[in-house]
């Protein structure tokens, strides 16, 4: 492992680590009065800021890249709770969903780019 690599998932770890706190920080209501914008703003920004940034130390960044943060965004801000388990079940679906489409848009700068998978 050469120290590009080090320093791509120590940032990979550490913004994973941040945005994780804000989205716990931002879902309850005893902390900071339970502001939701810092897991549906500032939780997905760093996710996306740092995806962009270990792209960049690789010398693959792609325009592409800049998607996942509305991806995230709506992902972030759909509720997943519910009174009953359909509900629930329906409901967590959608957001889940709306997560996976940063993962979709990742695929697809991977899956297009010259050193991609295809």
């Amino acid at each position: 492992m050469g120290p590009e690599n080090i320093w791509t998932v120590a940032i990979g770890g550490g913004a994973s680590f941040i945005a994780s706190m804000l989205y716990a920080i931002g879902g309850t209501e005893m902390s900071f009065g339970g502001k939701k914008w810092l897991r549906r703003y500032l939780g997905t920004f760093i996710l996306a800021l740092s995806t962009s940034v270990i792209a960049l130390i690789l010398g693959a960044w792609s325009w592409k890249l800049i998607l996942i943060y509305p991806c995230l965004i709506g992902g972030m801000s759909l509720g997943y709770g519910g009174d009953t388990t359909g509900e629930k079940l329906i409901r967590r679906a959608v957001f889940a969903s709306g997560v996976l489409m940063a993962c979709v848009v990742g695929l697809w700068y991977v899956s297009c780019s010259v050193n991609g998978w295809i």
